[in-house]
């Protein structure tokens, strides 16, 4: 357990560690006498508890107690790690501190911190007059996060932050888990990663099966959102269904977990060869996000493109590709099928079981947008994401320009051609222009573009290609 104690005087600083080690037995401890270090410290650091003295000095040099220093370590500490409990210990009533403490203090949040079921405060006002009751309170605070500690992960190889190591734990916990196997899932456009989970009780049993997305706070509250706005527009067996977001514990991080169905051990990429069963899972792709398909919209490619990469980051990359053209074909107009999106419909953001039925995975950038969008996507990432299995391929080589006049000519010498055709149905059946594919695939290449590890070669044959085909449509 990481504690940080920040406190001025010598003596309290000696209890309180000598407290905290006796009550936790392993906990590591950092101490701050001002109120600038310890704010140093927590934007550096991680930390489990906060134990803080409201009277302390503003610097290391100023011996001059006041309670406004405290409450810039209190702010700073909400802001940079909302997810930390503080436990305030001060010799003085919540009174003199001024309305803000009283407010702060009556209002606030409890919390599942460690997935123990058991409610804790955020923040907690103590006095230190009454350090017994506070020993009471903070043994409180480390039981139950040690029972958390107590969930052994098998993780093998993987490395992650240790903030992403106690959202597992808290998880597993919370669902009485004594064991969790940890595996990576490839990450999505924000590079934010996905983990599947394996839960086990105290007996060896599988209790459950998920996948959780682990990040920034914001980023995860707003994957939840999106879930909620979209992906409950889907059929039931469309998507795992969301079990927890946890939101404590983990400083300025959180994780939503869902919980999926046994058996969803591969994903497109993997069974991207397998031409009757990859076949199979678009065809119920496009089955399953029917219900997304909404009406038609009148948009510029510009506004398509936009979708993909903003304006600030299109300029650097349409310097970097030298096309005269682009310009023009910004301002043409195409009519789109307009839609719910996955928005990141990489294949490994699709789980498929034995059956070839598919799972959606990975909900952060689910939007509205051209109803082409996830299948064109779905072609093409198999082409330039970091686990597609034909990047590098050299396959379509001097056939690129043909991507979208001749599908004979462009699939010769294709890896996987049941893929590339079983994606182009999906389009097909989507769009209400052949323009509409033609933008959006200009946009997913534009995108493509700004990344220093994709062929930039073949992103030019590819959007030559887009370029004919829209003079000849």
């Amino acid at each position: 357990m990481n504690v940080l104690i920040v406190e001025d005087n010598p003596d309290y600083i000696d209890v309180l560690s000598e407290m905290t080690s006796r009550l936790s037995g392993g906990a590591n401890i950092s101490v701050c006498t001002d109120a600038e270090s310890a704010i140093a410290l927590i934007q550096k650091e991680f930390f489990d508890l906060v134990v803080l003295d409201m009277s302390i000095p503003a610097q290391a040099v100023d011996a001059t107690d006041k309670p406004a220093h405290g409450m810039l370590v209190l702010a700073e500490a909400q802001q940079k790690s909302p997810g930390t409990p503080i436990l305030i210990l001060t010799g003085s009533s919540a009174r003199e501190y001024g309305e803000h403490i009283e407010d702060l203090v009556k209002g606030a949040t409890k919390a599942d911190i460690w997935g123990s079921a058991e409610e804790l405060e955020m923040v907690s006002f103590n006095r230190k007059r009454d350090l017994l009751g506070f020993e009471g309170t903070l043994n409180s605070y480390i039981k139950s996060y040690e029972q958390t500690r107590g969930v052994e992960l098998d993780r093998g190889s993987l490395e992650f932050p240790l903030t992403y190591d106690r959202l597992i734990r808290i998880f597993a916990r919370s669902i009485d888990g004594a064991t969790c196997t940890v595996a990576g899932i490839s990450g999505g456009l924000s590079g934010t990663p996905v983990f599947r989970l394996h839960v086990r009780d105290a007996q060896g049993n599988l209790t459950q099966s998920v996948v959780c997305k682990l990040g920034e706070l914001l980023s995860v509250l707003d994957e939840a959102s999106r879930y909620d706005k979209f992906a409950n527009r889907l059929p039931p067996a469309a998507t795992p269904r969301k079990v927890r977001v946890q939101r404590w514990g983990a400083a300025g991080d959180a994780g939503v977990f869902y919980q999926l169905a046994s058996g969803y051990d591969e994903n497109v990429f993997s069974i991207l060869h397998d031409g009757s069963r990859i076949v199979e899972t678009i065809n119920e792709l496009k089955r399953m996000t029917d219900p997304w398909a909404r009406g038609q919209e009148r948009k510029h490619f510009s506004d398509i493109r936009r979708i993909e990469i903003s304006d600030a980051d299109f300029a650097d990359v349409r310097a970097e590709l030298n096309f005269d053209w682009i310009g023009s074909l910004e301002n043409q107009m195409v009519q789109t099928s307009w839609s719910c999106t996955h928005g990141d419909l990489h294949g490994a953001n699709i789980l498929v079981d034995q059956k070839s039925m598919p799972i959606l995975i990975d909900f952060g950038d689910m939007s509205d947008g051209p109803a082409t969008r996830d299948p064109i996507t779905l072609e093409l990432s198999a082409l330039f994401h970091v686990d597609g299995p034909m990047k590098g391929s050299g396959w379509p080589g001097d056939s690129a320009g043909a991507i979208f006049l001749d599908i004979d000519t462009y699939l010769q010498n294709c890896p996987s051609p049941e893929f590339v055709k079983a994606c182009r149905s999906w389009a097909d059946a989507r769009s209400v222009s052949k323009r509409e594919i033609l933008a959006v695939a200009y946009a997913y290449l534009v995108r493509q573009a700004k990344y220093s590890d994709t062929d930039k070669d073949l992103i030019r044959g590819l959007l030559q290609g887009v370029r004919v085909a829209f003079e000849r449509t």
